[in-house]
């Protein structure tokens, strides 16, 4: 959500890629930089460009050398990620749009080994580590 009374430049992700991101990036489309022009299409993808978006607005928002922090702490690291050709969800989109990978898989957790919500630290004394936690034995 946004700050009260402070409201988005863009009012989605898919505006912004469009309309502020993709016009930002001057990279060739090589096998060192993938990128999908159907982005919407890849869960990571997604995820990645709309906390990037989330973050790009919220620095606009406060104010400051809000671009630099952006640009170095958000921007260059997710889409160093995104647009890698070997390890990136773009890597298989070389000239066309491919889902060529699978999301990773996820077992349900037997009831016996299901977590447990953490106390507060304050609380640590009174609550000793979990079984799984413990390290005297």
């Amino acid at each position: 959500t946004w700050p009260p009374g402070k409201s988005p430049v863009y009012p989605d992700v898919a505006l912004w890629v469009d309309r502020w991101l993709c016009p930002h990036m001057e990279r060739e489309i090589t096998r060192t930089v993938e990128w999908c022009p159907m982005w919407w299409d890849h869960p990571e993808a997604r995820e990645r460009l709309e906390a990037l978006w989330e973050a790009w607005e919220l620095g606009r928002m406060g104010g400051g050398a809000w671009k630099s922090t952006w640009w170095v702490a958000h921007a260059d690291r997710h889409l160093v990620r995104l647009c890698h050709p070997d390890t990136g969800p773009f890597g298989h989109c070389h000239s066309k749009h491919r889902r060529d990978t699978k999301a990773w898989r996820s077992e349900a957790i037997p009831t016996e080994r299901a977590f447990r919500r953490r106390p507060p630290a304050s609380d640590a004394a009174a609550n000793p580590p979990l079984k799984e936690e413990r390290r005297d034995g």
